[in-house]
């Protein structure tokens, strides 16, 4: 269908060009090449794959439409395909379902370049005859994308249902929060699980420079292996962790005993203080943003316990734990703007318990963040 908001592709791309594209890809990327020759026959999988995509022109035309719109998205898929098939093997998924894995991960993007009058369009109408004002959240587009995707996927490729239901929850949350709302870990297969996974790798690389870092994102995947999507998250980590031990690739874990020493007595602090306070809030359960928060805190909890943070602090062997602390700083700050959020909802004394909490954690993420270098323009 033509618009005036999307180009059209003027060819419909071939499996061979997606394939080259993908080997393009790798081989400008150190790390990319790596964990792509790390799998038997993962090329020659690939190439089946792309292959059989023939059979849905429909599918093979939306590809194009992204390829012609955004190279930044056509590799994103790239990226996202070759990463999530290289876990699912590790997993032991079943060949079908890592082809379906494939395909969403290719077309997951598709939504945003189709017709103007979209699904957002409907539900700002919506939200407009209500008295509401229109919405360009991050999250109101993923929606819009994620449902235009799917519902476009679900028409052409009626014989693989996964492929559709992969679209519509690639940017789900282990907690919910994503979209769809309220959609969370316990109700997210093996499969979308994968998916997510990737495209958080994805965003990670995006927010440092692009797939040179894949390595720097050991850190994120090792802890997240704690905490959440623990099989999938566990897989990724270990793909990762491989390839880079096979590249000599060492990560700059920064710090000195002392300091880490230092970095762990404040992360027990917080976390029992947080642990007691989580226990504070039960009575204000009803509230979807406590919930959250005492989810965040119980992970937190899980961290502590399951990884060896108070030995090592017995110990006083910080080092053991350094991987931790590198990844903790993103984590952390997701409970600080929780707290900051629930302060709204509850009664004077809660509140300000959330705020001296919230204080605590500002400080303890600062001194987990390395020092930035000395600059004369910062």
């Amino acid at each position: 269908m033509a618009t005036s908001k999307h180009l059209q592709p003027e060819f419909l791309i071939t499996p061979e060009a997606i394939i080259e594209s993908a080997k393009g890809l790798t081989s400008f990327y150190g790390p990319l090449e790596t964990i792509t020759g790390s799998s038997d026959d993962f090329w020659t999988e690939l190439e089946r794959f792309c292959v059989e995509l023939l059979q849905y022109p429909q599918a093979l035309e939306a590809l194009s439409r992204i390829y012609a719109n955004s190279i930044l998205d056509f590799e994103r898929g790239l990226f996202c395909g070759m990463f999530s098939v290289l876990v699912a093997r590790r997993l032991g998924i079943k060949k079908a379902r890592i082809r379906s894995l494939f395909y969403a991960a290719l077309l997951q993007d598709v939504g945003s370049y189709m017709e103007d009058y979209g699904i957002s369009d409907y539900f700002n109408i919506v939200r407009a005859k209500l008295g509401g004002k229109p919405s360009v959240s991050t999250s109101s587009q993923n929606r819009s994308h994620a449902l235009v995707g799917s519902s476009l996927i679900e028409d052409v490729m009626s014989d693989d249902s996964l492929v559709a239901e992969l679209v519509l929850h690639h940017h789900a949350k282990d907690d919910g929060t994503g979209y769809p709302t309220n959609v969370g870990e316990n109700q997210l297969s093996i499969e979308q699980q994968i998916l997510i996974v990737a495209n958080e790798v994805s965003d990670l690389l995006a927010e440092r420079g692009g797939f040179d870092d894949l390595y720097d994102c050991i850190a994120e995947l090792k802890l997240s292996s704690v905490m959440y999507f623990r099989e999938v998250n566990g897989a990724a980590y270990s793909l990762l962790a491989e390839a880079a031990n096979s590249s000599h690739y060492h990560a700059q874990l920064s710090t000195s005993d002392a300091k880490a020493l230092m970095q762990l007595e404040a992360m027990c602090s917080f976390s029992a203080n947080a642990l007691a306070y989580s226990s504070d809030l039960l009575e204000f359960e009803h509230y979807a943003s406590v919930r959250q928060l005492r989810a965040l805190i119980k992970k937190l909890d899980l961290l502590m316990r399951d990884t060896g943070f108070a030995q090592a602090l017995d110990k006083k062997c910080g080092n053991s734990v350094a991987i931790y602390l590198q990844a903790l700083p993103n984590f952390l700050e997701r409970i600080m703007a929780k707290l900051k959020t629930v302060q709204k909802s509850l009664p004077q004394d809660a509140a300000s318990k959330a705020s001296d909490l919230n204080s605590e954690l500002k400080s303890l993420i600062s001194s987990l963040k390395p020092n930035k270098a000395f600059s004369l323009f910062s």
